[in-house]
């Protein structure tokens, strides 16, 4: 595996301490506004990787409502499920009546699930986090999913680049370990678990199940990023973050955790 690179444990330490700082100490619409630019700018990443394979999106539209669905989010406090079935109606509706303008549709059902996709993928998705943030003790456990995916991320970095020698899968992301992956797991579990302070209403046997879905599915998260960035042919989803690329780089370990986290936060607690 490669070397340790500390440019970028250094940038995911800021990164780290800049959101725990919007968490805790800026006003909550300061958080609405982050969340709100990682969807619009994941999503014009996403965008553009797909134009780089000469794959046509309905993109100006397409990002429009990708940055309506936490706006509808935040401003409904999580709560109004009517406005997500509006915006996927509506993106439906009008996805369908850009194509008919189109002068050659033999590719229409592909241009318009792929811009779908990529909005129920990175909007719909990460929309959970705004969620979790309007319930109760939401700081906590927003900083808690944080603290929990993030350390696993930096665990499986850490632990893969000293001591992996087994590819987890090489045709996806060949610089991925088997032990790297255990370590991430176990990161999560410890960090979920010495993370009780924040959630104190979740036991303790709940914890150590959360640290290990929400671990998998943070890598997992990283698993599809990679997938999608091989497909595409680029290493980065951008370069906002020197050592770590862009949004969607930044973000992907929440993908698939938020909604779940959400999910168990509405069905257990």
């Amino acid at each position: 595996m490669r070397g340790l690179s500390y440019k970028r444990i250094a940038s995911a330490a800021v990164v780290i301490i800049s959101l725990w700082s919007i968490i805790y100490i800026f006003p909550l619409w300061i958080f609405g506004i982050v969340c709100v630019l990682f969807v619009g700018v994941g999503t014009h990443e996403f965008f553009s990787m797909l134009e780089k394979r000469e794959v046509f999106i309905h993109k100006y539209f397409g990002l429009l409502f990708a940055i309506y669905v936490p706006i509808a989010a935040f401003l409904t406090k999580g709560v109004n499920p009517a406005s997500e079935s509006a915006v996927i109606w509506a993106a439906i509706f009008i996805f369908f009546c850009l194509q008919f303008t189109h002068k050659d549709n033999t590719l229409a059902v592909r241009d318009i699930s792929v811009t779908f996709f990529v909005i129920m993928y990175v909007s719909w998705m990460l929309s959970h986090v705004i969620k979790i943030r309007f319930m109760d003790n939401g700081a906590n456990l927003v900083a808690y999913l944080l603290l929990v995916c993030k350390s696993g991320d930096m665990g499986a970095y850490i632990i893969g680049n000293l001591f992996g020698h087994h590819p987890l899968i090489p045709r996806i992301s060949p610089n991925k370990s088997v032990e790297g992956c255990l370590g991430g797991m176990f990161f999560s579990i410890a960090v979920s678990v010495l993370g009780a302070s924040l959630v104190p209403r979740i036991p303790l046997k709940d914890l150590i199940f959360l640290g290990f879905i929400l671990g998998a599915l943070a890598q997992f998260g990283d698993l599809t990023e990679s997938l999608i960035k091989r497909n595409c042919r680029v290493k980065d989803s951008g370069d906002i973050v020197p050592g770590l690329g862009g949004a969607l780089d930044l973000a992907d370990s929440m993908i698939f955790s938020a909604p779940v986290f959400y999910l168990y936060l509405k069905v257990f607690l």
